[in-house]
């Protein structure tokens, strides 16, 4: 803080100024910045909290609408006469496949032999194909004799190659059955191409056997009450459908890995087929996971890197995931906050880390269907979502960049529009201070620099006259200074503080001759050291102070004695402008005066007395003194005469002597 203080105060004005105004400005145009900055950021990200969370709720809707159109359809299609008289027809024939084929022993061992060679060699291989797993086949193959011809009939002897079985429409063999499926898989394999179901399935409810397939996979003709399917989810669907006691009951189970499907992820959705109130089968979709992976892959308002995705209870994704070409379906475990939120129940939006450590905006929701829990998730990445915000900043930096640019040219402006009247305002002054009062002012305009350009020119206006009436005062005073200095009056100047400011030579001379008298009472005296000095060395012993004696309304006389000397002083005030700012002093040196005084009253005196022998002695007087002196001694003289005369000239009468007389001749 001291530093920078130091360096503030160490800069020119001009840096002052720019520092200030970019300081002012900076700090308003940052501040600005960051809080519209904070505001869009805030902003965009809500309006992508908004965007992804109604797109989920879009999707949300889509898949219920999507289920709910699914169970419309298998109740409808279970509900229908066609499929109830089929159930009912397909179980009859199912049951009387074994007598009516009139399959001998060895025939049936040879349909076993064909159905494994078949499970081996081309189910095993398309299962190792797609799920990378070996299965043994072995303890999939059919156990009952009606399970085997119809598996041998529809499947292994199919010549429709695998995955393409549906198209047998008549095994040919002229079985009940195959009249039986001649009629209705006509019907029913349009409404499953044309609904998009993996399957259909049409299941006898005594026995639990698969009467019916659209697509004859390994399952068809199985029973799912003690076949080798008995425990998937596909037989947990029919059992719950079976114990169902109305006609529109469905019921749906999660996806699992369904063997039958080369382990691919099967989810099924079961209705009872009743004939008035006797339960018939059960109808069975199998479900299209290619019509749920196009819902949830619509990617309207995500960019590239979003995608909505369905998560179940297990943390395993319910569909495919678009960021990956590999099978996510039970696959891939998305363990995130939001499907941990999504599966206590909430809903919201959140920013967290994705499955791939990837930082995304992410909106949760729980999706709950005929009671099949699964988490619907969108999320985008925030890197892509909030784009925009980055150019936004950009555009922003730029803008504060060009501010602070266009701030630094208007300080740069401000500055010099200050700073150069002011410098050369600080010229002129200089040029005053060194005497030069001849500058060129201009002071056009009403700002405080051209009142301040102004009043200069005012002052070296008064300044020139001023000094120019100094110049005539000091010629004056330096007039009366010699006149002083040259008169014989003894002439002292002190100022209100009682200094001595002037001596003339007359009183120099005379303190000069009083010296040796002064320092009688003032040994410390010094004449040639009273210039500068306080007039109290005079007084010190006086009865009364310097004050008293300098600071008078008007002139005043007064009589000073130190040591030998006498002084007779006339102190006059100076005023100025009804100010007193000084004092004049004249010395008078009345020691002889007051010697010879003195002398003349000592004399009188012994007159008076009849001492008329008393005479002044002129060894030591000259001038007026000597001659006065002169004038009493002769005085004296004929006065003594006068008196000797006239006191024989009386003591002569007193004795009688009339003779006497005086002769001499006295004046006056």
């Amino acid at each position: 803080m001291k530093a920078s203080t130091k360096l503030i105060s160490g800069m020119r004005l001009s840096g002052k100024l720019i520092t200030a105004i970019l300081f002012v400005a900076g700090l308003a145009v940052i501040s600005s910045t960051l809080s519209l900055t904070w505001v869009v950021d805030s902003e965009m990200k809500q309006q992508v909290f908004d965007k992804i969370d109604a797109v989920g709720a879009n999707k949300r809707s889509q898949i219920e609408d999507y289920f709910s159109l699914i169970q419309h359809q298998v109740t409808t299609l279970s509900q229908d006469r066609m499929i109830v008289n089929a159930v009912q027809e397909f179980s009859k024939a199912y049951k009387v496949f074994e007598d009516e084929s009139g399959t001998s022993s060895e025939q049936l061992q040879r349909y076993r032999s064909e159905i494994a060679r078949y499970y081996q060699d081309q189910f095993g291989a398309e299962l190792e194909r797609q799920s990378k797993t070996l299965a043994s086949t072995a303890s999939l193959l059919p156990d009952s004799v009606a399970a085997v011809i119809a598996q041998n009939r529809y499947i292994a002897a199919n010549k429709y190659p695998m995955g393409r079985k549906d198209a047998l429409v008549d095994a040919g063999d002229g079985s009940s059955y195959s009249k039986v499926h001649a009629l209705y898989h006509p019907v029913i394999n349009d409404y499953q191409k044309k609904f998009g179901y993996y399957d259909i399935f049409l299941i006898e409810p005594n026995d639990g056997n698969i009467v019916y397939s659209v697509f004859k996979e390994i399952d068809f003709a199985t029973s799912l009450l003690n076949g080798p399917y008995s425990t998937t989810n596909f037989a947990r669907a029919f059992k719950s459908a079976l114990n169902s006691a109305e006609s529109d009951a469905t019921v749906l189970v999660d996806f699992e890995p369904y063997l039958p499907s080369y382990n691919s992820p099967a989810s099924f959705i079961a209705s009872p087929i009743f004939d008035a109130e006797t339960l018939v089968g059960v109808l069975v979709f199998q479900m299209p996971i290619d019509n749920i992976n196009r819902i949830m892959a619509q990617n309207a308002g995500l960019g590239t890197s979003g995608e909505s995705y369905l998560v179940g209870q297990d943390l395993k994704m319910r569909s495919q995931s678009r960021a990956s070409d590999n099978n996510t379906i039970l696959s891939l475990v998305v363990d995130t906050e939001a499907v941990r939120m999504a599966n206590f129940g909430k809903t919201g939006v959140i920013t967290q880390q994705n499955r791939s450590g990837q930082q995304v905006m992410a909106a949760y929701t729980p999706l709950e269907i005929d009671g099949l829990r699964w988490n619907l998730i969108t999320e985008i990445a925030e890197s892509e979502a909030l784009a925009i915000t980055d150019q936004l900043h950009l555009i922003l930096l730029a803008i504060l960049a060009v501010t602070l640019l266009l701030s630094t040219v208007t300080a740069l402006l401000v500055a010099r529009s200050i700073t150069k009247p002011i410098s050369h305002a600080v010229k002129v002054a200089e040029n005053i201070s060194q005497g030069d009062l001849d500058n060129q002012i201009e002071a056009d305009g009403h700002d405080e620099i051209k009142q301040l350009l102004r009043s200069l020119a005012i002052m070296q206006t008064n300044l020139r006259d001023r000094i120019e009436s100094d110049r005539r005062a000091a010629a004056e005073n330096t007039r009366v200074r010699q006149a002083l200095d040259s008169v014989s009056a003894n002439v002292m100047v002190v100022d209100p503080e009682c200094n001595i400011i002037y001596m003339n030579d007359a009183v120099c001379s005379l303190m000069q001759r009083a010296q040796a008298d002064i320092r009688k009472d003032m040994p410390t005296f010094n004449a040639g050291a009273l210039l500068g000095n306080s007039i109290n060395v005079f007084f010190d012993g006086a009865s009364r102070s310097c004050r008293a004696a300098v600071d008078l309304a008007s002139a005043k006389s007064t009589s000073l004695s130190i040591g030998g000397c006498t002084f007779r002083i006339v102190v006059t005030p100076i005023v100025a402008n009804s100010r007193h700012i000084g004092t004049a002093i004249e010395w008078q040196d009345r020691s002889q005066q007051a010697a010879i005084e003195e002398e003349i009253e000592g004399i009188v005196n012994g007159a008076l007395s009849g001492d008329l022998q008393g005479r002044i002695d002129l060894s030591n007087k000259d001038g007026f003194f000597e001659s006065l002196s002169q004038g009493v001694n002769e005085l004296m003289n004929i006065n003594e005469h006068v008196i000797n005369d006239t006191v024989a000239m009386m003591s002569a009468m007193s004795r009688g002597d009339l003779t006497q007389s005086i002769d001499a001749d006295y004046a006056g």
